[in-house]
């Protein structure tokens, strides 16, 4: 697990909401990478591309950004967070709030286990998920800056509304695109 998550921007292969449906946000998503050397397509000026070219696959903690899940209701609405792969190699996409990110307690307890700061792992991929919408972490807080201290020393935990469905949806990693990764480095600003 690397220091500071990456950001991965994908499309995904289907849009979630089918016939007006919207079914599949009730669902657990998740990620199947298919065979070892299975990568998304890259997307390019030119369309698509299925070389493997700087595609580092998906590590638990990693945010997902699928930009098609904008609706204008908030900011971090498209940002997902990957789980911890499931026994049969999955990786589970949980949602991350829409106004303020809500980290999952498997993520809390993740970055717990492996010994984490939560601030030091996120905030320099927080900020740049908000800077390509014009905006900051200060301003989410509407420039509080009591609030925005409040909020990296206490994160806001994200509530399941209830048990998740027993169906999920699974979303073949070869068949989404792949528009670009945000690797940072640790002692980089």
């Amino acid at each position: 697990m690397r220091p500071i998550a990456r950001v991965h921007y994908l499309k995904l292969h289907e849009s979630p909401v089918v016939d007006g449906n919207y079914d599949r946000f009730g669902l657990l998503w998740l990620i199947d990478p298919g065979s070892g050397d299975a990568h998304p397509a890259r997307s390019t000026s030119q369309g698509t591309d299925s070389s493997s070219s700087a595609w580092e696959g998906l590590d638990e903690g990693d945010l997902l950004i699928f930009p098609e899940l904008l609706s204008g209701a908030g900011e971090f609405e498209a940002m997902r967070f990957v789980g911890e792969k499931t026994e049969e190699g999955m990786w589970p996409i949980l949602t991350g709030g829409v106004d303020i990110p809500e980290i999952p307690q498997v993520i809390v307890s993740l970055l717990e286990r492996k010994g984490l700061s939560w601030r030091a792992f996120y905030e320099r991929p927080f900020e740049t998920i908000l800077k390509d919408q014009g905006f900051c972490m200060s301003d989410v807080f509407g420039d509080d800056e009591e609030a925005l201290v409040g909020f990296w020393s206490a994160p806001v935990v994200a509530r399941r509304k209830g048990p998740p469905k027993s169906e999920n949806w699974v979303i073949p990693l070869e068949h989404c695109t792949w528009m670009k990764s945000l690797i940072f480095e640790e002692n980089a600003n």
